[in-house]
């Protein structure tokens, strides 16, 4: 006589139920863990403009821009290799990041600090400004929203990303 072995219903029932509470708990921090890669993203997005901006200055000898438009939903940044040449190409942030100014109670407010939202890298690589400069980028605007701080050293160019 053979013996046939298998799960009763009702393990079977307590391995699905386990199962769902662990998908339960799992959704929510994976979806935060989208949220924080899609801040992080587009952070080094922004900043890979800037640097490629700075690079291009030293290697054509050029003034070079970063201008960041907020007045635009979602918000854009582009490249222009003079203040009188047409962008060069154009970026939009995704759908629920915005550049923001640090203790505006709406993160969805323009928001660079550099003059007149445009960065300028001159040829030696430096920035065409008084002091350091920041680019603020938020993924909402409710009180627990994430923030990233792009820094630009004036004398270097050289970025820092918190």
């Amino acid at each position: 006589m053979k013996i046939i072995s298998g799960f009763t219903l009702l393990e079977v029932i307590a391995v699905i139920v386990i199962m769902g509470i662990f998908f339960a708990v799992s959704i929510p921090l994976f979806s935060r863990f989208l949220e924080n890669a899609r801040l992080d993203t587009c952070t080094r997005s922004v900043a890979s403009v800037l640097r490629l901006a700075r690079s291009y200055a030293i290697t054509g000898d050029v003034d070079c821009y970063v201008v960041f438009d907020t007045g635009v939903s979602p918000n854009e940044y582009y490249d222009s290799y003079n203040a009188a040449d047409p962008v060069e190409k154009k970026y939009k942030l995704p759908a629920g990041i915005w550049f923001y100014r640090p203790g505006d109670p709406n993160p969805t407010e323009e928001a660079v600090t550099f003059n007149n939202d445009i960065a300028c890298f001159k040829p030696t690589g430096e920035l065409d400004e008084a002091d350091n400069r920041s680019v603020y980028i938020a993924d909402g605007q409710s009180d627990d929203a994430r923030s990233k701080i792009i820094t630009v050293e004036r004398t270097t160019g050289n970025l820092e990303i918190e």
